[in-house]
């Protein structure tokens, strides 16, 4: 029988790490990252009969992943954020599962979130981020608006909760040198060179209530920043241009659609540091 196990990064969380573990049932091993190896995260872990995996200091959500599989004894791994609650069969799904790596469906407050997301090429980048808005009808060629029903392929998702073949991980490590914020998408487009089929599967069902906050400079710097990076390592100093141009397209559409709000001033803020991280990046890749 194909064994699977739950990873879980997690930063200094531990209430809503707790919740997390409560909710896992029927995995053949439960492992969590322990970033800055806080003590009531650790508590958490043993209470909860969990394998901690203490690290000194923040790595980054990719480099928790990849000492997720380098751990992992299963042939599976559904690796997650600490945010997130699992449904109950979530590990019999799991089993049952055909592709090598599965997103599941995010459920936010009982509906289904838009998690699905294009690959980060250039038209996809500038079709999905650029162009359209957020939010549109369920129609198959734009990602980020599908929500789909039965399992289908998928190109790329938020790695809020991934499940995926060990060996194909180990394979495939997510990028380290992001640390936070577009490491999954050159990892599913990595994925997608290779011939690997990432699946779709709505029977997975985790729950993600709120998550971060989407604003914040200091992570827009940050987002603004590692797009760039994601250009230049994907297509020397030419794709720093380019995608630091997206990433001006990209903030000059979310400053319009910032304009309506009642908190457009912390919004523009954030844009601002988004473009700077972005400018800042481009001058380290040239």
């Amino acid at each position: 029988m194909t064994t699977v196990a739950l990873g879980v990064v997690a930063y200094r969380d531990a209430a809503t790490l707790a919740v997390l573990l409560r909710s896992a049932r029927g995995f053949d091993q439960v492992l969590v990252v322990n970033m800055t190896s806080d003590p009531e995260v650790a508590a958490v872990c043993s209470a909860c009969r969990s394998e901690e995996i203490p690290v000194k200091e923040n790595l980054g959500y990719a480099a928790g992943v990849n000492l997720l599989a380098k751990a992992a004894t299963a042939d599976r791994l559904l690796f997650t954020n600490d945010d997130v609650v699992l449904s109950a069969d979530l590990a019999d799904t799991c089993r049952a599962a055909s592709s090598l790596v599965t997103v599941p469906r995010i459920v936010a407050h009982g509906a289904p979130t838009r998690s699905l997301k294009a690959l980060p090429t250039v038209p996809g980048l500038l079709l999905e981020w650029v162009l359209l808005p957020d939010t549109g009808p369920d129609v198959g060629l734009v990602q980020k608006w599908r929500r789909p029903r039965v399992t289908r392929k998928a190109r790329a998702a938020t790695a809020a909760a991934v499940l995926c073949d060990v060996a194909v991980l180990r394979r495939h490590p997510l990028p380290e040198e992001y640390f936070l914020y577009w490491e999954e998408m050159e990892w599913f487009w990595d994925l997608s060179r290779n011939g690997i089929t990432v699946s779709y599967d709505p029977r997975l069902i985790v729950e993600r209530a709120g998550g971060a906050s989407e604003l914040g400079e200091d992570k827009w710097r940050l987002m603004g920043a590692n797009l760039v990076r994601l250009g230049a390592r994907q297509r020397g100093r030419a794709g720093a241009i380019v995608y630091a141009a997206l990433a001006v397209l990209w903030m000059l559409r979310l400053i319009l659609t910032d304009a309506p709000r009642a908190d457009r001033a912390l919004r523009w803020r954030c844009r601002r540091a988004g473009l700077a991280g972005a400018f800042a990046q481009m001058k380290l890749s040239l």
